[in-house]
């Protein structure tokens, strides 16, 4: 639907929050879709720099697939489709186990004899249980593949953007599934070739640190602009200078650069500490946060 009045705006939420039977995790998903209207249309209202909005809108001809927003300014089109992974349940009382990525020839976290001998032992020791908890990629190769079905074709007037919210904490493993170098999915050693043709960036955003309870901020959290937002390409041939990214990045602020800068700088530092290079983001990502947004590695819980 187009969204060009308060009263269809307000429409467009009234629909995406009043279904029945709405679980906890699918709530999320509506909450943040909002979140991410809501700014492009308050943007629109105090720049009216011409912005059309339109969500849930089909792009791609050949899927009766929608993406949830659209923004158009004259021939320039911006599709995003966002995707929210569940929370881990994470049990009290226990302690804690995971593989931070997956690794060639070593069974996955939940089916690993390592960590199952370890959580024996660790039981045995202390008497406490251990929760192992679950390696996330394959939900990230699942929206990569969700989103490459919606989208239409890359052409030089239309960006495609998957955009992955989260929580702080989740987004250091997303930044790992991503990016680490031993199955990084949009790196030479990916554990599964995947299909980007119709993907232009994959954007992280911790916005989900707004929307869960008990988290505390000084700043508005139903604006977009006050969380990081991380933009990588899985191509060489993205155009900064072409008129749509322009579009994109008068819009949407992207830290990538700051990052990646911090990046470079503190691997070796975490090197020299004896951290492994394929497991830093771990390590770096909330270093990034203290450093330079430290309102979010700081929360207090209320």
């Amino acid at each position: 639907m187009k969204i060009l009045s308060m009263d269809e705006f307000e429409k467009y939420k009234k629909i995406k929050l009043d279904k029945k039977g709405l679980s906890k995790n699918q709530k999320i998903q509506a909450l943040s879709e909002i979140l991410l209207t809501t700014y492009f249309y308050n943007l629109e209202i105090c720049r009216n720099i011409g912005l059309q909005i339109s969500t849930d809108i089909k792009v791609n001809p050949l899927s009766n697939k929608d993406v949830d927003i659209q923004i158009a300014k004259d021939s320039l089109k911006l599709n995003i489709e966002i995707k929210t992974p569940e929370q881990d349940v994470i049990e009290e009382n226990k302690l804690h186990a995971m593989l931070p990525h997956r690794y060639p020839n070593v069974e996955r976290a939940e089916n690993n004899p390592d960590l199952k001998s370890l959580a024996d032992m660790f039981k045995t020791q202390s008497g406490k249980e251990t929760q192992i908890l679950k390696t996330n990629d394959n939900k990230l190769k699942d929206y990569i593949e969700s989103g490459n079905s919606k989208f239409g074709e890359r052409n030089s007037d239309t960006l495609n953007i998957l955009l992955i919210m989260c929580t702080s904490e989740q987004m250091g493993k997303y930044l790992l599934y991503l990016l680490n170098t031993y199955s990084g999915l949009i790196t030479p050693n990916t554990y599964v070739p995947l299909d980007y043709a119709k993907i232009d960036y994959i954007a992280i955003s911790n916005a989900i640190d707004g929307i869960v309870p008990n988290c505390e901020y000084d700043f508005d959290v139903n604006d977009f602009s006050n969380y990081v937002t991380l933009f990588f390409s899985p191509h060489q041939d993205v155009l900064n200078k072409s008129d749509v990214a322009k579009l994109l990045w008068s819009i949407m602020h992207n830290e990538c650069n700051q990052f990646r800068s911090f990046e470079e700088g503190h691997s070796s530092e975490l090197q020299r500490n004896g951290i492994p290079k394929d497991i830093q983001y771990l390590f770096m990502w909330p270093d990034y946060l203290a450093q330079y947004h430290p309102g979010f590695s700081s929360n207090k819980q209320m």
